[in-house]
């Protein structure tokens, strides 16, 4: 998540541009894309407009800076996780309970914000899933099967695939009503299935151990 930003503090240009969205970042996730305006935008920050526009020439430009900060900080926050010496299904696990703390909090029509409205950012947001979620997982999965947790007769590339897959799917409306499914849970179910589909018996009775301390997590939010 954004590292916490202090008020009432004299920022230099580069300093005052990152705060802004690191802010905007956060009214997006509370109130979503479409509904901020740079006028609520402003506001909710006590800056003047013109203020806003000298770092930003219009909203798109603003959330394209927010989303290539938002998977900068994604990305590094994996890459960490990725680098513990665990073992992959608690790199799985680690990386879901950070993915958890911002599900919980995102709001329902952010996805079709993008998607719809800001198809440049649309588009960051598909590659970083194509390329870095699927080397990610791939990875995970290699590392698994040298482990023994997972299964050698399965083909990392195309299981890596469709994990990023359904990783939309989530995100779905059509599918996945926000009035009757939340993001985190349904993340957590696709998340079990992805395991349970590769691993060994070894693995499956690691994870079912792993489960008991992480749906506590996702299930009581």
């Amino acid at each position: 998540m954004f590292p916490f930003v202090k008020k009432n503090i004299i920022l230099h240009p580069v300093e005052k541009k990152e705060q802004i969205i690191i802010q905007a970042f956060e009214l997006f996730m509370k109130y979503g894309i479409k509904s901020m305006t740079m006028d609520d935008i402003a506001k909710n920050m006590s800056m003047s407009k013109k203020t806003l526009y000298q770092h930003f020439a219009n909203k798109d430009e603003l959330v394209n800076a927010v989303m290539e900060k938002h998977l900068e900080i994604d990305q590094c926050q994996v890459k960490s996780l990725l680098s513990s010496k665990n073992n992959a299904i608690d790199d799985l696990m680690q990386i879901a309970t950070t993915i958890n703390e911002t599900l919980k909090r995102i709001h329902p029509s952010i996805h079709y914000d993008l998607e719809k409205y800001h198809p440049t950012a649309w588009k960051k947001f598909g590659d970083h899933k194509r390329n870095f979620i699927y080397e990610s997982i791939k990875h995970n999965i290699t590392k698994g099967i040298n482990e023994g947790l997972y299964r050698e007769d399965i083909n990392p590339e195309i299981i890596s695939m469709l994990y990023v897959s359904k990783a939309d799917v989530i995100f779905d409306p059509i599918v996945f009503p926000p009035d009757r499914f939340s993001f985190n849970r349904v993340y957590l179910e696709m998340l079990k299935q992805h395991i349970r589909g590769i691993a060994t018996t070894k693995g499956l009775k690691y994870l079912d151990k792993k489960l008991k301390t992480i749906e506590s997590l996702f299930y009581n939010t």
